[in-house]
């Protein structure tokens, strides 16, 4: 159903053996079995040239389009995810929300912080966004796509009905090496019940 592209640095070796700690398997049969009950795939995406301006571009591109780009010319998916190595994801919420019914066939679905994406290129801050998901569906206008603001995807605590748990200022989680396994050992980020009323 979708890939769910995990954005992390080469350095961030610690934030994806966190991650692989808590709601990512480490080994490839848990993998696995995640992959296949919640009908998402998962990808560490790490961009890399040997050309140093090149490579401080591609660190900038790799955060916004540079991966949807590459996303959909190497994956055939209904829906292609970019979530940040430090954020803590509950996958089988995420599944349950691209599942969900919708009216228009492409839709860019976010937490658009910021408000709502400027559709009027007359508007003083159409190209303007420091939010990189309103920047994105901001993008995405030229394909005519729906954008969707889900508040679960923004979360600063896990809740019971949490998506996606993150610190704005920290790009995720501050200090995901450890703050990442905590989370996770707390009930109320992952073992409440996946069905929630305020995602259906």
């Amino acid at each position: 159903m979708a890939l769910v592209g995990i954005h992390t640095g080469f350095l961030s070796v610690g934030r994806r053996n966190a991650l692989r700690k808590t709601w990512m398997s480490s080994d490839r049969d848990g993998l696995r079995r995640l992959e296949e009950s919640t009908g998402l795939a998962f990808k560490f995406v790490i961009g890399r040239s040997s050309n140093r301006s090149e490579m401080a571009e591609l660190e900038k591109e790799i955060r916004k389009l540079a991966y949807f780009k590459e996303a959909y010319r190497l994956y055939d998916s209904k829906f292609y995810v970019k979530v940040n190595d430090g954020v803590y994801l509950r996958p089988d919420r995420l599944s349950l929300l691209l599942a969900k019914n919708r009216s228009h066939s492409l839709t860019y679905i976010g937490c658009m912080k910021n408000g709502n994406v400027v559709k009027d290129p007359t508007h003083k801050g159409f190209r303007m966004f420091s939010n990189e998901d309103v920047l994105i569906g901001s993008w995405m206008l030229a394909m005519n796509i729906d954008h969707e603001h889900v508040e679960e995807l923004c979360q600063l605590k896990c809740t019971s009905s949490s998506i996606a748990v993150r610190n704005i200022s920290c790009s995720g989680i501050c200090q995901p090496e450890n703050q990442l396994i905590k989370l996770h050992k707390m009930d109320i980020c992952s073992k409440t019940p996946t069905i929630v009323s305020s995602i259906d």
